[in-house]
């Protein structure tokens, strides 16, 4: 199986269970946006940092995007965010001692359009890996 899928395969078991989105976690670009709140584990880029020794280091973009409705957005996301953050740091994704991930990037969207106000929220993490 490709290191990639395995990545967002163990983000999306870390973040399984969380007391706010619960079951509601996605590996697919393509997910119910009628279920909510969830989160979706997707790929960003990719890149070759370096090569040693017939090994390859690469970083990886992951973006877990957070989905939310209803009256109180800022603070569910906010909740969902620290949810996601305390489980991810300090966590192993895999037995490679190269991994290593740390949060580079959040970025909230919300609306107002329609019956209910609804949120996203992009947490962008970067995980170091090598692979031989």
């Amino acid at each position: 199986m490709p290191k990639r899928t395995d990545i967002r395969g163990a983000i999306s078991t870390l973040v399984t269970g969380l007391t706010t989105t619960g079951s509601n976690v996605f590996t697919s670009r393509v997910n119910p946006l009628e279920v909510e709140p969830s989160l979706s584990i997707t790929s960003g880029d990719e890149e070759l940092l370096e090569v040693e020794d017939g090994f390859y280091v690469r970083r990886y973009i992951v973006d877990i995007e957070a989905r939310a409705s209803g009256a109180s957005l800022d603070d569910t996301l906010d909740l969902i965010d620290s949810e996601v953050f305390a489980v991810l740091e300090g966590s192993k994704l895999s037995g490679n001692a190269m991994d290593t991930r740390w949060r580079a990037n959040t970025s909230p969207e919300l609306s107002g359009e329609g019956d209910t106000p609804i949120g996203l929220m992009v947490m962008t993490y970067e995980v170091i890996y090598e692979v031989g």
